[in-house]
């Protein structure tokens, strides 16, 4: 009898000792083609996103298929770098075989990370969701392992076309087309991989490749537009699209343009013979530089053509002392919008 519950004393302990094995947190992916049978991709990655800059980092792939390793000190062990020194912002799946258009996941937070926007609904800490377009999200506990099918289509042939808001196509605007990766860097810049770049022709429109997740489109070389509905402040002609149907769509709209009427004072005084800069509003880097015209000696200067969602400007006196910035209030009944500068 003391033999028998020494014994389960002792297990008990040995089930507390720290080191002991536990079970692994892993998503198996088996990749299909249209047909149900398996095949062999050529690229399985998943892309670590550190705030600004990542890594990709190559997955195992046996018979079974892909094995994505979930358990929250798997990070450190892929990327060292990272250690105890970056917060992990996410991760996204990039899944490729040859003849067949890539498949790539939602972005996803493994287990134990955080970001600014806090963890999905329904999540806790000791999970992960992961998601791809088409499938129900799969949810692992820690410790859990589960297995999911993905899909693999034939490409298709996939046409972007950028109109205005009357429906019109946009001609010769230059487009790079990205593979997601992230997009979690202050500057709202993108990061993925380009998949193609093109510019729209008489329609409006420029050939994409084909791609079962989520798309990156940059437009550039367009000035004085944006879109429509602009969830990226920082860059307002970036786009994210899933290019799902033959043609993808974007709409652009064409920002407002005034005149402005300014008068500057500095503590009642007029603000003579002082420059007014203009200055990107959404931007990282070298944002100012164009010189909208110089105060007359009433403290007066015009601006023939203005897009107050675009730029903002600066008051200059001397080389490069900022005495005002922002947008100038509503013109009074005169038409001449008034800034009174207080003298520091």
């Amino acid at each position: 009898m003391h033999a028998f519950i020494f014994l389960v004393q002792l297990l008990s302990v040995l089930c507390l000792v720290p080191g002991q094995s536990k079970a692994d947190t892993e998503l198996w992916i088996r990749p299909q083609d249209e047909t149900g049978r398996t095949i062999r991709l050529t690229r399985a990655e998943v892309y670590l996103d550190i705030w600004g800059h990542g890594q990709n980092v190559a997955l195992a792939q046996t018979e079974r298929g892909v094995r994505l390793p979930l358990d929250r000190d798997w990070p450190c062990t892929a990327w060292p770098d990272i250690c105890g020194k970056q917060i992990l912002w996410g991760a996204r799946l990039i899944l490729q075989a040859d003849g067949f258009a890539p498949v790539t996941s939602r972005t996803f937070l493994p287990i134990g990370a955080e970001n600014a926007a806090g963890r999905p609904a329904g999540t806790s800490a000791d999970t992960v969701s992961i998601e791809f377009d088409g499938i129900a999200p799969v949810q692992l506990r820690e410790g859990e392992s589960r297995e999911v099918v993905v899909a693999f289509r034939r490409p298709a042939p996939r046409t972007l076309r950028i109109v205005d808001e009357r429906g019109a196509g946009l001609p010769g605007v230059d487009v790079v087309d990205k593979l997601l990766f992230a997009r979690s860097n202050h500057c709202g810049a993108m990061e993925g991989e380009v998949l193609a770049s093109g510019k729209t022709d008489a329609a409006g429109e420029v050939r994409i490749p084909d791609v079962n997740g989520e798309c990156a489109f940059e437009m550039e070389n367009l000035r004085h537009y944006a879109l429509r509905e602009s969830p990226f402040a920082e860059v307002p002609l970036l786009a994210v699209r899933e290019p799902r149907s033959q043609v993808t769509t974007i709409v652009l709209r064409a920002l407002k343009k005034e005149m402005l009427r300014l008068e500057f004072r500095i503590a009642g005084i007029p603000a003579a013979g002082m420059r007014l800069i203009s200055c990107l509003s959404h931007c990282c880097g070298a944002c100012c530089g164009t010189v909208e015209g110089e105060t007359a000696p009433d403290g007066r200067v015009v601006v023939k053509d203005f897009y107050a969602e675009e730029y903002h400007l600066i008051l200059q006196e001397g080389e490069d002392k900022t005495i005002w910035q922002g947008n100038p209030p509503a013109p009074d009944a005169s038409g001449w919008s008034r800034i009174e500068i207080s003298r520091k």
